[in-house]
């Protein structure tokens, strides 16, 4: 029948529908998607009937004939792209995926499963902070949204900044369902973020009450107090619960990771040492108490036990890398090549003109362990500038601002994932402060993009004795995925890398947008220092920056003890504590600081 027949009666229609229909009921696909495609004729390409057509190859797992039939007509139901969002999915193309979902809640805004969907996939493609604002505008749209959906979003929330808004979203799980699991913490956790500690404290207990056998609870409330800076309060909560259970491994560590070991701590110290000693441990356990047991043996300055107990969690982290292909030198250095190339001079200078003018975001970057916590704990100290953490917001987004077959830049995703960044800074900036750190370390591989994307950001590049560094990192359990870490050859073969990269950076970056600043310099010539990078920055001078310790921000990072410290002088040339065992870091012993 062509375009311009006449249509036939609709009681034709409904009945190829009701025929298809009970075909797939009945368990034969053959003769529904038979009748299926009759109707989609019969009916000149009717939006109804590409929607079934779909929904059934859906049905039957033909996830490409349902893609191919969804684009077809796509433009005659607005049902169908997100019908083909899951066809999509289902065959394993993520992007693909998104972006249909993506269309579909413009379509049908109104639909909070496409928001959900939306959501989802923007969180399997490590997009966390636009899955928070999708599945935000599903759970707006819901009647009644899912407690678990909403515990998600409180979750989100809370780590992108919006505390009041995570309290409001848990509030909101709890009372759809008052047992939903680990709903009480993260309201408190929400409330503690929000210095509303009283009310934390009942939610806490609350939780306790409700799961008088789960140690994590306490745990996590021990550890919000450290992070909040209540180090006594919160190490008298982990010992309490060794009271309960001696041999529990997260409080021993958080023990002996956050406050200074002395010869008073010998107990804890012989514990876990004979923990350790054990069969039983699983490698997460044992990786743990062995950085822990080097932290305190250093602490004791019993430098050569310490030593042998960074090494074998430096090990038993490294087994995993290995069995999973280890460390790629020659692909390292290739992406840092191609980085150099896609991001030169005359792109950057070309491609920046066209950037966002804002000065908010302030990149704080530069290798694992330099002092970039530092560097932002002392910054944030000052009343006109917020800090964010490590965000790995830019590091996600990496895969898909470079055209890797032509070895170009996608500007326009660049531009676009810009201004979500400046969304998500803004849930930090929660008391009208104009600027904004983002400490990620890991941005230092992508300073030539964030220049193309704010040409009034400021970059602040941290570096300190390579040596000192690498000994850091090596006595430091640390969560990445950076695979160098764990091992002496491949963290010197990174350090000399990243320092390469960082001249291209300075090469193709102005002057006045870069700044090179010593860990060192801001030890034992602080004040200045420290006035160069507020002046650096476009702040004004503030005193609070001289006295970081105060700051009360949250801290996330191994470095959450040493800053909440007055700044001292220890952590320099540390690593001659270690000299009979410095191993392939000799290396880097003439390396520039």
């Amino acid at each position: 029948m062509s375009a311009n027949s006449p249509n036939p009666p609709n009681n034709a229609l409904d009945a190829l529908f009701a025929q298809s229909m009970g075909a797939f009921q009945k368990g034969d696909l053959t003769t529904a998607l038979k009748v299926a495609d009759e109707l989609l004729h019969l009916s000149n390409g009717a939006g109804p009937a590409y929607v079934w057509g779909v929904r059934l190859r859906l049905e039957g797992r033909l996830w490409q004939e349902a893609i191919d039939l969804g684009h077809r007509g796509q433009d005659k139901s607005p049902g169908l792209c997100g019908l083909m969002g899951h066809a999509y999915e289902a065959s394993g193309n993520l992007e693909q995926a998104q972006i249909h979902y993506a269309r579909a809640t413009v379509e049908q805004p109104e639909n909070p499963g496409w928001w959900v969907s939306n959501a989802s996939a923007l969180s399997r493609l490590y997009r966390d902070f636009e899955s928070m604002e999708s599945l935000q505008q599903a759970v707006s749209r819901a009647q009644s949204p899912d407690p678990s959906a909403l515990l998600i979003l409180a979750s989100q929330q809370l780590s992108f900044g919006y505390a009041d808004r995570a309290v409001n979203s848990a509030t909101r799980a709890l009372a759809a369902n008052p047992k939903l699991d680990g709903a009480l913490p993260l309201l408190a956790r929400s409330l503690m973020a929000l210095g509303r500690f009283e009310d934390a404290e009942k939610r806490w207990n609350q939780a306790i009450l409700m799961a008088p056998r789960d140690a994590g609870i306490p745990l996590q409330r021990a550890i919000a107090l450290i992070r909040h800076g209540q180090f006594d309060a919160g190490v008298g909560s982990l010992r309490k619960l060794l009271d309960a259970q001696p041999n529990f491994v997260p409080a021993l560590v958080q023990i002996a990771t956050n406050k200074k070991i002395t010869n008073e701590d010998l107990p804890l110290v012989n514990r876990m040492a004979k923990l350790l000693s054990g069969s039983n441990l699983s490698d997460d356990d044992r990786i743990a108490l062995s950085f822990a047991l080097g932290k305190a043996f250093d602490n004791l300055k019993e430098y050569e036990r310490a030593i042998r107990h960074f090494d074998e969690g430096n090990r038993l982290q490294y087994r995993a890398i290995e069995q999973s292909g280890g460390f790629d030198q020659a692909g390292y250095t290739a992406n840092m090549n191609l980085r150099m190339k896609v991001y030169d001079q005359e792109t950057v200078k070309r491609t920046a003109v066209d950037g966002d003018p804002t000065i908010s975001p302030i990149f704080v970057l530069g290798v694992i362990r330099s002092g970039t916590t530092l560097a932002e704990q002392i910054l944030s100290s000052h009343p006109m500038v917020a800090g964010a953490g490590e965000l790995d917001f830019w590091l996600s987004a990496d895969l898909r601002l470079m055209d890797y077959e032509s070895h170009k830049l996608n500007e326009a995703i660049l531009r676009d994932a810009a201004q979500t960044y400046l969304r998500l800074l803004g849930g930090f900036a929660k008391n009208g402060e104009s600027r904004v750190i983002d400490k990620q370390p890991g941005n230092l591989i992508l300073a030539g993009a964030l220049h193309i994307a704010y040409p009034n950001a400021r970059f602040i590049h941290m570096h300190r004795n390579p040596v000192d560094t690498a000994v850091s990192i090596w006595s430091t359990n640390i969560r990445t995925s950076a695979r160098f870490v764990n091992n002496k050859a491949n963290i010197a073969y990174a350090f000399r890398e990243h320092d390469r990269l960082m001249q291209h950076w300075r090469e193709v970056i102005p002057a006045d947008r870069f700044l090179d600043v010593s860990y060192e310099s801001l030890i034992t010539d602080r004040e200045v220092t420290t006035r160069n990078m507020v002046e650096f920055c476009g702040l004004t001078w503030d005193d609070a920056c001289l006295s970081p310790e105060k700051n009360d921000k949250v801290v996330l990072t191994p470095s959450l003890w040493q800053v909440r410290q007055p700044v001292y002088r220890t952590s320099m040339e540390r690593w001659r504590n270690y000299e009979p065992w410095l191993g392939e870091f000799k290396t880097l012993l003439n390396e520039p600081n």
